[in-house]
């Protein structure tokens, strides 16, 4: 079945920027440059906005876009100049429900043609697959994974994050994508990093299977870099030898640790790695503590930027307030 929207979804660090910038070179496609990561705040506060008239009334649409500007992925585009107008949204849209809104918006962000697919990466859907489905019952689904070995170094090397944290919230939101997967399992399609980088050809043939498009030797070729942190930052290529870095840059009792928590996702993702009897997962208490001190670590990196400390702070309250 043919879709107008395809959904790329993995945690943070897995490939999904990469996956992104080979498919956007479809003739057919064309993706968001920035990653909405508000549907699940729009869904929960729809109805205030709509109000008694709708967001037709264009009175009603002028409150709700200056309430929604407000977010992150707003004041993006607000600091790069491309903040889309109120009337022009207006517009475009061909109905004011919660899906003909935020499609407008994704049409227009993405330069995407009515004969065009156009695609949101928002690693934070991984957890809420129903919830695009509700909005978007023809969605494509495509959830990449990577070695959550490798994903702990990566989000550590990036943002200085906890990385048993990062372990535990890696099987949590696996298992749930998972799942959630299955109830839609013609409309999702799982993919592994290291496959996309050990044979681009074969994984981004079995993509463009799944979206029901064609496919076109020369996507494997980018153009320019799709990340600006870590070990691929500045490259251009596909990095093929970007995988197994645990092996040389992690301890074993970490890695043990990392395999506790996670093995049952871990193996059902083909990786090898030591099976437990049973999974220890972080308690409450451990989850809330790291989670406290990788909000510290987040303000830091945004202070690193030349932000204040106040904006630093506000800009991840935000954040945190939408994600929920």
């Amino acid at each position: 079945m043919t879709t107008n929207q395809i959904f790329i979804i993995g945690m943070p660090r897995s490939g999904t920027k990469l996956l992104r910038g080979l498919l956007n070179k479809h003739p057919k496609l064309s993706f968001l440059s920035g990653e909405t990561e508000f549907l699940p705040y729009l869904d929960k506060y729809w109805q205030s906005w709509e109000g008694k008239k709708g967001l037709a009334n264009f009175d009603n649409f002028l409150q709700f876009y200056f309430y929604i500007i407000k977010l992150p992925y707003f004041i993006s585009k607000s600091y790069q100049g491309k903040l889309i107008e109120p009337q022009k949204w207006y517009d475009l849209c061909e109905d004011y429900t919660l899906s003909g809104v935020f499609e407008a918006l994704a049409r227009h962000d993405a330069n995407a043609y009515k004969d065009m697919i156009w695609g949101d990466k928002s690693p934070s859907y991984i957890r809420h697959i129903p919830l695009i489905k509700k909005h978007f019952p023809e969605a494509k689904i495509l959830h990449i994974i990577r070695d959550v070995r490798d994903y702990c170094l990566s989000i550590n090397k990036a943002w200085g994050k906890n990385m048993l944290r990062a372990a535990q919230r890696w099987a949590d939101d696996v298992a749930k994508a998972r799942k959630d997967g299955e109830k839609f399992e013609n409309d999702y399609f799982e993919i592994r990093y290291e496959d996309l980088l050990e044979d681009p050809h074969k994984d981004l043939q079995n993509v463009c299977s799944f979206l029901c498009v064609n496919y076109y030797q020369d996507l494997i070729e980018l153009e320019k870099p799709t990340e600006n942190i870590g070990d691929a930052k500045s490259q251009s290529g596909i990095i093929k030898m970007n995988t197994k870095k645990y092996n040389s840059s992690m301890t074993t009792e970490l890695r043990r640790k990392i395999e506790h928590i996670t093995f049952p996702e871990l193996l059902k993702s083909g990786y090898q790695a030591e099976s437990f009897l049973r999974q220890k997962k972080l308690t409450e208490i451990e989850k809330k503590l790291y989670q406290l001190q990788d909000g510290v670590q987040l303000v830091k990196a945004r202070r690193h930027t030349g932000k204040s400390l106040f904006e630093s702070v506000n800009f991840y309250l935000k954040a945190f307030k939408q994600s929920k």
